[in-house]
């Protein structure tokens, strides 16, 4: 089942797919972004979508997400969704189990004790110093220096975040 909303684009109202009405937002986004007189190129932008989802219109006056990529597609402005489609496939891990990663900001020695803190979302003064006590039992450095070499460490303390921020 998919979400429909109604929708003004160029003035004209059109029903449509909210995947689809999403993708025209991001892609009307970046042309704004990207031009120094952007409200004025946004409206031709609009008024040349407007006329081409008019024609597209189903019977029923439902315009769907594949109509809207056909749309994009025309225009020439797919390449701003695959663009933002690679990013987010880069930047964020796309599994369902969180990864542990040592932390390359917040760190004492190699980062484990940060990395550890996020990803079991507690303070990692609390770990340390746990890693303090179990180094007099006599386990804690080998522990620390096998975490050190087999866990790998975060290209930023935001990659950290995104993964951590995904629960099961």
């Amino acid at each position: 089942m998919k979400k429909v909303v109604t929708v003004h684009i160029a003035d004209e109202v059109f029903q449509m797919e909210e995947d689809g009405y999403n993708k025209i937002q991001k892609v009307l986004k970046k042309i704004e972004a990207g031009s120094s007189n952007g409200f004025s190129v946004v409206k031709d932008v609009e008024t040349r979508m407007a006329a081409l989802l008019r024609e597209k219109a189903s019977v029923e006056g439902l315009i769907t997400t594949a109509q809207v990529d056909e749309m994009i597609n025309s225009l020439g402005y797919s390449a701003y969704l695959k663009e933002e489609a690679s990013q987010t496939r880069s930047n964020s891990y796309s599994g369902k189990y969180r990864r542990l990663f040592r932390h390359p900001q917040d760190k004492v020695l190699g980062g484990v004790c940060s990395g550890l803190a996020a990803y079991f979302d507690s303070d990692p003064v609390l770990l340390r110093i746990l890693f303090v006590v179990l180094f007099f039992v006599g386990v804690g450095f080998l522990l620390y220096l096998i975490m050190w070499i087999v866990v790998p460490q975060a290209r930023s303390a935001q990659e950290i975040n995104d993964l951590n921020n995904q629960r099961i």
